[in-house]
Parts: C-alpha cells; structure tokens; sequence
C-alpha cells in the first residue's frame, strides 16, 4: 500500500514549497511546511491556510515530473494528467450532497501558472483529511494491534457504501451515472472518524455502461473484469473490456477483506497476474476464457475471514451476515454482486 498522506523526502522540482500564496478568484491560500503531504504519479497534497476566512485546506497539483528521475513527462503524458485534474474538477463540480454522501467535496479551484512553467495548469483544493485507509492500515500494522474494531468497520464500510450509492444511483445533472474506476484504500480518507472518496480523474459518466477499451484502475485492488478482457476486437489486437459499476463494489471489498484480515486478499489477483505478460505488454493467448472464472476468496482465505469475523463480532449471526456479504461483493461475476444500496441495507439488518 502506498500512503496517500505521508511525509515524503521527494518534492517536485518547481518549488510549490517557495511558492508562498496563491490566489483563485476570491480566495488566497498561504502553502504551509516544506514538503508536500502526499504523493501520486500524477500529483502532489499540499497543506495549505485560507488568508481571507481561515481554515486549513488540501492543495492538489499537477505532478510535472517524473516520480523515479525526477525528469520532465513528456509533454502527451502531462496533458494527460492534466486532463485528468480537469476532469476530476468537472465531475466533483456536478456531484450533489457530495459531503453527506461521504465523497471527499471541491473547496475551491482554478487555474494558476505553475512555478518553474508559463503555462496555466489546474489546481483544487480540498478538506484537509486526517489520514488515508492506507496509512490506518500500516500503522496498526506496525503496532501489531487490529486493524479495525467492529465499530470502525461498521462505520467505514457504510461509508464506502454510501458514496458509491451516491455515485452509481446517480444520475448526476446531466442524466450520467458514475464509476470510479479506481476505489482502494489510498482514496478513501478520514475526517472525524468517517470516511471519504476522492480521486476522481479517471472516473467514467455514461448513460449506460458496456464495452470499452479503457480497463483503469489501479491493478492489487482492482476487479477481474478491469484486467481480464471480456473480447478482441481486430484480429484480436484490440482488448474489450466489459465494465460497469459493480467493479466498484468488488474494490470496496477488497478493501474491507485487507481491513478485516490483517492483509489484502492474494489469491485472485496473483491468478491475475499470470495473465498479462509484462515484460512483452500483452495478454497471454485465450485470456478472455477466463472472464468470469477468476476472482472472489478460495477457501484458506474463507476460513481466515470468519476467524477474524467471529474475533470481532461474538454474535456468530453477525459474523456470518459479514462473512456473507464480503463473498457476494468478490464475487468473480459482476451479475451477481451486490448494489451498493443493496450493500448497506444488509448492513442495517
């Protein structure tokens, strides 16, 4: 796991930390400590103060640089970041309730010239988060103490649930509804012991949902059906992916197993690997037969689960409730995973 917000020696080399304030229309923010928060390969997390009305916020910049070199991407993969900051701002910019519905909500945003550059680039600012589901995760690791008690799951996993049902219901303004393509615990972030979703670059609109050769996502928590092509297309050149919103699902559970065991589940997605060659860049030959067939918890990792289950919740009817939804969500085939609404009213019972 990476830890979104954790302290990092790395820095972009266009100086943010000398920056001292910025201005977005009506508001100046002053960039605070000498080190960005967080880290990604397409951005950095600045803790900043608000001058004119106070509060202290999160700053997220374009990355201009490569985060193994420190050299410049070149110019296509920069636009592409950058596209991805200004999709993040389109879609967060048309989400309603987005605070109550646990999604992480745009302070403020706009576009500033970078330091260093001439051009104008997008920046958002966003509630400063505690910490992420990662960093939660490698502390109590570290500490050797549980990773969750039965309160904080509960209250975590109705959070994720909670913002995916905002998102997958939808429809937003413009009748679309939302799948975020890439859910795992570095984007999910506290703030008063409750959970937010954030990141949302690569997310996917639609008035429905089907084919596509853009599978996203980030691989060790990521659903079979965003790795394993559904068809080719062109002489089998051209990977389909058959996606929709229930992979989103299959990543919130992924989430809760690594919260609830101690260690993410890693029989299926090692199954995964064995099906991209990554030194050639493709598909092993017959890939898309085992669409459907991978995924989900053998049965060690069954048996672990309700161990674990049964350490957190004495009523053994409880367990087995838990026990039974975390399988539905990993289920190998997106048909027959829960809705998220579905998810939480199971909760509730």
């Amino acid at each position: 796991m990476n830890n979104h917000y954790q302290s990092s020696s790395a820095t972009n080399k266009y100086c943010w930390e000398h920056r001292g304030q910025l201005t977005l229309e009506e508001n100046t923010y002053e960039i605070k400590g000498d080190k960005p928060l967080g880290e990604g390969s397409h951005g950095f997390i600045w803790a900043v103060q608000r001058m004119n009305g106070g509060g202290e916020f999160a700053l997220k910049t374009v990355r201009t640089t490569v985060p193994e070199t420190n050299e410049d991407y070149p110019l296509d993969l920069l636009n592409e970041i950058v596209g991805y900051f200004e999709h993040e701002i389109e879609c967060l910019k048309g989400i309603q309730n987005a605070e109550e519905n646990h999604i992480m909500p745009l302070v403020d945003c706009g576009e500033v010239v970078y330091p260093g550059r001439n051009e104008k680039w997008p920046v958002l600012v966003l509630p400063l988060a505690e910490a992420s589901l990662t960093a939660i995760y490698e502390t109590r690791l570290k500490q050797g103490t549980p990773i969750v008690n039965a309160d904080e799951l509960h209250r975590w996993a109705r959070g994720m649930l909670s913002s995916l049902k905002a998102l997958h219901e939808g429809p937003d303004q413009e009748g679309r509804w939302i799948h975020h393509r890439d859910v795992k615990p570095d984007n999910f972030l506290l703030m008063n012991q409750e959970v937010y979703l954030t990141d949302f670059g690569t997310v996917k609109k639609s008035r429905e949902f089907g084919f596509t050769g853009s599978k996203s996502g980030t691989f060790d928590w990521a659903a079979p059906e965003q790795i394993i092509p559904y068809q080719f297309e062109k002489n089998g050149n051209f990977p389909q992916f058959n996606l929709n919103t229930s992979a989103d699902i299959y990543s919130v559970g992924r989430c809760l197993y690594a919260l609830i065991a101690g260690s993410p589940q890693a029989n299926a997605q090692s199954e995964l690997r064995k099906l991209y060659d990554f030194q050639k860049k493709a598909f092993v030959q017959g890939v898309e037969k085992k669409f459907g067939t991978i995924g989900g918890l053998n049965q060690e990792e069954c048996t672990h689960l309700e161990k674990r289950l049964n350490a957190l919740f004495p009523d053994e009817e409880v367990s087995k409730k838990w026990s039974k939804l975390l399988q539905s969500m990993l289920d190998p085939l997106p048909e027959k995973r829960p809705t998220a609404a579905h998810a939480l009213e199971s909760l509730k019972k």
